[in-house]
Formats: structure tokens, sequence, C-alpha cells
């Protein structure tokens, strides 16, 4: 390199061109091809000479560092700020048990012993409305529910329409000779009887899959 690009003010001239591109972002391979351009046309108008006054004038001809960089118009990458980052959102971890789920369980398991169609009812209602369980733990809930409810239903309004007995029936023998007879009466019981052991078994299952939503 010539003496003149050493030069104490040419360095300074330079120092000032590599902050203001610094701090302009322009890569670092760009400021360094910049520099060399600049540091090479410096150098051929210097022609050797080394004495202040030609040092200034070539530099005068250059312009100001600042203003050599805000013509370059390199286009600055600017990193997007941290916030504005789209944060990935965490796993939902499936629901477990809660206030909602024991009820659901106990009205389900227990509840229609002590209190027949309404318990069993009420914990499909309260398991409906619960993210612990997945639709088709639901659905089968309501199926073991409903379904023996609804055979009930069905038994008791034949009995009913039969004037006692079951779609033209007076009785069904069991046993030997018929000594067991089942009267229509007692069939609607035993359809009463299997709502809350359904119900039993729907909360026993619940109870067993809180949870598992995947299903």
């Amino acid at each position: 390199m010539s003496v003149g690009v050493t030069h104490p003010l040419v360095v300074d001239w330079f120092a000032r061109l590599d902050a203001a591109a610094l701090a302009a972002g322009v890569p670092a391979s760009r400021r360094a091809e910049l520099a060399a351009e600049l540091g090479d046309h410096v150098a051929a108008a210097l022609g050797g000479a080394a004495d202040d006054v030609t040092v200034r004038a070539a530099l005068d001809r250059l312009g100001d560092p600042e203003d050599v960089v805000a013509a370059e118009h390199v286009p600055v990458p600017v990193a997007p700020p941290a916030s504005a980052a789209p944060a990935s959102a965490p796993p939902v971890a499936p629901a477990g048990w809660g206030v909602l789920e024991v009820l659901a369980v106990l009205a389900l398991v227990g509840g229609g012993f002590v209190v027949p169609v309404v318990a069993p009812l009420a914990g499909l209602a309260l398991a409906a409305g619960s993210r612990a369980w997945s639709r088709r733990d639901k659905r089968v809930t309501a199926v073991l529910v409903v379904g023996p409810l609804a055979l009930w239903v069905v038994l008791a309004a034949a009995v009913y329409l039969g004037g006692g007995s079951l779609f033209g029936l007076e009785g069904l023998a069991f046993g030997d000779g018929g000594s067991v007879l089942l009267h229509p009466a007692e069939l609607v019981l035993l359809g009463a009887a299997l709502s809350p052991l359904t119900a039993l078994v729907a909360g026993v299952r619940l109870a067993l899959r809180v949870g598992r939503r995947s299903a």
C-alpha cells in the first residue's frame, strides 16, 4: 500500500467509513469491498504524495464517510424483534380430575341406586360438559345411561297400555312346571334395575379414562 493510503487522515477517514457501514448494517464482506475500492481510488488520486493538503483534497472529493455509506443504499436485513416472533403454543395437556369430573363419576357410580333415573342423567350431563373425556367416551356413556331408561319406559308403557299384561302376556313361567312366574310388572322393575347398573358401568369406565382424549 502506498504511503498516502497510510496517512493518518486517510486512516481516520476509513475508520469513520467502517464505523458508519457497521452502524448501517452493511455486511462484513461488502464493507471490505467498499474499503478496498475506495482505498484504490485514494491511492490513485494521491499518486504517492503524502502531504496534508493533497490528502485532504483527495478525501474531500470522496465526501464524508457517512454520506458514502448512505449512497450505497445497501438493504439492511432487520431481524424481527423477539416479541414479534410467533410463539409456539404450549401443548395442551388433557384435562384431569376436577370437581366436574368427580361429580359426574359419583352421580353415575352410586347416584342411580340413591336417586334412580335423575342421578344417572345428571351424571351424563356433567360428563358431557367435561374436557377430560373424548366425544367417543361421552357417546358410550349416553348409550349406557339412556338405553336402559328407554327400555324401562317402553316396558312401562306396554304394561300400562296392555292393562297389566305385557304384549298380551299375563306372565312368563320359568323353572320346572312353571313354578316361578314373572309378572309383566316385574319385567318393568327389571328394566328399571338395569339403569343404575349400566350407569355404574359407565361411571367406572369414565373414571378409568380420565384424561384420555385421543380416542
